[in-house]
């Protein structure tokens, strides 16, 4: 499920630095379609990963990278 922006709750959780969030959501992300879900895009092609690592949420980012995550597109953070 994702918002109007598709931001997922790991989207969202990643950007706020809310560790046990990321990690209970990685937890119950099922082995099929894993990368989709822990990776997911929102309407401009970023990342759960990508919003940790730009927030400074580096426990995030860590967790993220572990699972397998990808930064996607980090030009919408750029002004």
């Amino acid at each position: 499920m994702a918002d109007y922006d598709n931001r997922s709750a790991l989207h969202l959780a990643a950007s706020e630095g809310a560790e046990a969030a990321v990690r209970f959501l990685i937890d119950c992300a099922p082995k099929t379609n894993r990368e989709k879900i822990i990776s997911p895009r929102d309407r401009w092609g970023g990342s759960p990963l990508g919003e940790a690592i730009h927030n400074g949420h580096h426990e995030c980012a860590k967790m993220l990278k572990e699972a397998g995550g990808t930064e996607g597109n980090m030009t919408h953070f750029k002004k």
